[in-house]
């Protein structure tokens, strides 16, 4: 059978290419796949698919990617154009990405396996950018870095493509997680979990930021706090949150709302 031909590049001095959304990637000697805004009629956005060792993996990947998203798109798959359209395709080829991560590989430049976060770290000499859970993600931050400090004769990881922000790194992901909009809570490092605080006064720390909101308000309203802003003002909540403290027996086998009763009858007194 015969792949979908590719208009020839050859008399332009460039590496031919036989199959539809195919091109080499210089920078690593693989084959690099990717769906065009006319491969998507509804968005019209490109969309990177991967790395491929062969011309012929990174045609399949494409076919595998064109008639997923026409599916998606409640679209008839019949009538998208693909390289090999007799082929039914089940699973896309491995990338080089997953390949190499089993190896903790790269060929993108200013790309390494961080063994101590085991994740894809970027790094523009002895400069740290930051780790990432996608081996492209970190070499689009390289070449954002690249272009931001304007590094003379720097090779990019995806020269055709400008990349206007550098991807957002686990560590700044974590530290977005750590953040909370709730009135009275906030993260507490020492215990890892959400602290929930009246006027500086402890209630308890809590699993998640809607746990610590919730007994935040209901302190407000066992107190009847004048002037105080509810996370929830519309909720009632007849009971506090479980904190971890009680989840865990308490300390010295007295709970943590047992010990804020005793606190209420003192602030109120």
């Amino acid at each position: 059978m015969q792949p979908l031909a590719a208009t020839g590049e050859q008399a332009e001095g460039k590496p031919a290419r036989k199959y539809r959304r195919v091109s080499r990637h210089m920078a690593s000697s693989s084959w690099m796949a990717e769906l065009r805004a006319a491969d998507n009629p509804l968005t019209k956005r490109k969309k990177y698919i991967g790395r491929y060792a062969s011309e012929e993996e990174a045609a399949r990947a494409y076919d595998y990617a064109v008639v997923q998203l026409a599916v998606e798109q409640l679209r008839d798959p019949g009538c998208t154009k693909r390289n090999f359209p007799d082929e039914i395709i089940s699973e896309p080829p491995a990338t080089l990405g997953a390949k190499q991560k089993e190896h903790k590989t790269s060929d993108f430049t200013g790309v390494g396996w961080s063994k101590a976060s085991s994740k894809w770290q970027a790094r523009l000499g002895a400069k740290y950018i930051g780790c990432y859970e996608s081996e492209e993600d970190a070499a689009r931050a390289y070449d954002y870095e690249v272009m931001q400090l304007r590094v003379p004769d720097a090779t990019l990881n995806f020269p055709k493509e400008l990349v206007s922000a550098r991807p957002v790194s686990l560590g700044a992901k974590q530290q977005e997680r750590k953040t909370s909009d709730f009135t009275g809570v906030s993260w507490h490092k020492a215990s890892s979990a959400w602290r929930a605080t009246l006027k500086g006064r402890h209630i308890g720390c809590y699993a998640s930021k809607e746990g610590a909101a919730k007994a935040y308000d209901y302190e407000v309203v066992q107190l009847r706090v004048p002037g105080a802003k509810r996370n929830f003002p519309n909720e009632l909540i007849s009971e506090p949150p479980v904190s971890l403290a009680d989840e865990r027996g308490g300390t010295q086998g007295v709970s943590c709302h047992a010990a804020l009763d005793r606190g209420r009858r003192a602030w109120i007194r």
